[in-house]
């Protein structure tokens, strides 16, 4: 499929045979561009092989509690963050997965694996450590920014976006 073409090119997968694999679906979008077939990945067998990383995510209670507490506040989806984040090397042969087209496997995290929302919470938290917690928090994929004041609130937006 073109989808798969176009990120074997961009270094996204290679080709590769491996003991454990997902199975690839393309099926027909249902939002966005509904002529793009959207990839789906069943990872579940291959989860299972997968040792849980035990970062801890807030429970939906802590993260409102958080914010409702203030005046201000703003999210930034980071879902197309997944794909900045490499896997190492000797780990790609557990993201393989099959196609139509044969095995591939994946430099870049994929949503659907076990420990992909813990290791994308890790690493914004690395990146933005200087302001976890007091100012935004982490929530799977999403950056929640909060603040008392307007001005306070701009400001941590310019520390985000920079």
């Amino acid at each position: 499929m073109k989808q798969l073409t176009e990120e074997e090119a961009s270094g996204w997968n290679y080709c590769a045979e491996h003991d454990t694999n997902a199975v690839v679906l393309f099926v027909q979008a249902k939002r966005d561009d509904p002529t793009k077939p959207r990839c789906i990945l069943d990872a579940r067998d291959r989860n299972e092989a997968v040792d849980p990383n035990h970062t801890r995510l807030l429970s939906i209670e802590e993260l409102m509690e958080l914010v409702t507490a203030r005046k201000y506040w703003s999210k930034i989806d980071l879902a197309d963050g997944y794909h900045n984040i490499t896997i190492e090397e000797d780990l790609q042969q557990h993201s393989s997965f099959l196609t139509h087209m044969g095995y591939y496997c994946s430099r870049i995290m994929q949503q659907d694996d076990r420990n992909d929302p813990a290791t994308m919470v890790r690493a914004m938290y690395e990146i933005f450590k200087d302001i976890v917690i007091k100012d935004l928090v982490i929530y799977i994929h999403d950056i929640i920014i909060f603040s008392d004041s307007y001005d306070e609130h701009l400001a941590t937006l310019r520390k985000v976006l920079q």
